[in-house]
């Protein structure tokens, strides 16, 4: 760690001595998580490691992506807290490093729910001479996102601060509210589905279009990539994007989770049918990146990364 970044560090506003014990623990985590021999051994026990600070440090703290992009992190959230112990959230980086293996340097990306950049630094990185079309629509969330794409001096991402959907608009939003003191809150979970008016929410009227008409209004003549994390829109997103699917035909890489889906009306049988009637082939992505073409994700799991790819 550099000099400046250990010394944010010794600050985290519960002391100097915790401050320590902070960068110490993150030095060690992050050497843990770049081997690949202690890797998978150490994520399932480094997630206590997370849970312990997650309520101790109130200030955000310096972190990097294992590209070496740089975030500010919260290390009360899920995702920030994935990027400063691990150097990436576990859980997705696989994804990432399959969708990174598919780019060419002047790759036309669309990053469809863009959260902080967890996705779009790396991607943007990888692409340099291409772009990142980010769309992320929770206020608080697009303008972090903002910050960390000026931290990083990327002017390769176009931010839009929207939904994506199946129709041009408005639509309501629903956002966890950050009432989990002590232990890890997760942004991630924002949703045009999933909390509509229950308790614990709270609801942002937010803009809407669908991919074929951004696509169009951009005038962009190709797109070799997508990425989709929506929380259970996923068919919303699709289903506005036929147009651009058919014309240009990228690779998707998404997330699938079947209890969002459910709230949405719709299961994971769905988004293959789509996928199919659009003779694209579905695998799943295995811990070490690789897809597995012949294994199909199920609606008794939850979080699931697929990769979706012109059957031809």
């Amino acid at each position: 760690m550099d000099e400046e970044s250990t010394r944010a560090v010794d600050e985290p506003g519960t002391g100097h001595v915790d401050g320590v014990w902070l960068a110490g623990c993150q030095r060690i985590s992050l050497a843990l998580a770049g081997n690949r021999l202690t890797r998978w051994l150490w994520l399932p026990l480094g997630r206590r490691l997370r849970q312990f600070w997650a309520g101790r440090v109130g200030r955000e703290q310096p972190a990097r992506l294992f590209g070496n992009q740089r975030i500010q992190a919260h290390l009360g959230e899920q995702i920030d807290a994935g990027i400063f112990w691990f150097g990436f959230p576990p859980e997705d980086r696989p994804a990432l490093e399959a969708l990174v293996a598919t780019l060419p340097p002047d790759a036309v990306v669309l990053d469809v729910g863009a959260n902080i950049g967890a996705f779009a630094l790396p991607l943007a990185a990888a692409a340099r001479r291409g772009v990142v079309h980010a769309f992320e629509p929770a206020t608080a969330t697009v303008q972090r996102l903002r910050r960390h794409l000026q931290l990083n001096g990327l002017d390769n991402v176009v931010v839009n601060h929207c939904a994506v959907s199946d129709r041009t608009g408005t639509l309501s939003l629903w956002i966890p509210a950050d009432e989990w003191k002590g232990r890890l809150f997760n942004s991630g979970r924002t949703s045009v589905h999933v909390g509509r008016q229950q308790q614990g929410w709270q609801e942002e009227s937010v803009p809407c279009l669908r991919l074929d008409d951004y696509v169009a209004g951009q005038s962009l003549q190709r797109v070799d990539a997508i990425k989709i994390d929506v929380e259970g829109a996923e068919l919303d997103v699709l289903e506005g994007a036929r147009e651009l699917l058919t014309r240009f035909r990228p690779v998707v890489v998404m997330e699938l989770n079947a209890g969002p889906l459910r709230a949405a009306g719709r299961s994971v049988a769905d988004v293959l049918a789509f996928w199919r009637s659009l003779d694209y082939r579905v695998g799943m992505i295995a811990a070490s990146g690789r897809v597995h073409w012949g294994r199909l994700p199920r609606d008794s799991q939850r979080h699931q990364n697929i990769c979706c790819a012109p059957a031809a």
